[in-house]
């Protein structure tokens, strides 16, 4: 299924209207809707919420942010960064000196 499938099935199963829904998530209304449809309207092209709006929507319907997160094809640039932050994350957990150095490369001139 579809992000803006499950976007708009689960606005409706709790019988929310888009204004009801947007203040519920933090967003407007013509947003949410644009999300629901897929695509801006004004331009016609493709949308997929910031990762930031993706949690807040997850997080007002109750609804698991690596399964929604799953229905987005991403690039191959995406895919690296996603990956690169998994990593960047255990470091940090499990060998928090390497993750120093490696912040370290990363911020040096």
């Amino acid at each position: 299924m579809k992000f803006e499938e499950i976007l708009l099935k689960e606005r409706e199963k709790r019988g929310l209207s888009l204004r009801e829904a947007s203040a519920l998530i933090g967003i407007s209304h013509t947003y949410l809707s644009a999300l629901e449809k897929g695509f801006d309207p004004r331009s016609g092209k493709t949308l997929e919420p910031s990762q930031q709006v993706l949690l807040k929507i997850c997080k007002a319907y109750g609804l698991d942010y690596d399964k929604i997160f799953s229905t987005f094809s991403l690039s191959p640039n995406q895919d690296i960064y996603i990956n690169m932050g998994y990593q960047l994350r255990s470091l940090r957990q499990h060998d928090p000196d390497r993750f120093k150095d490696i912040l370290q490369i990363i911020y040096s001139d």
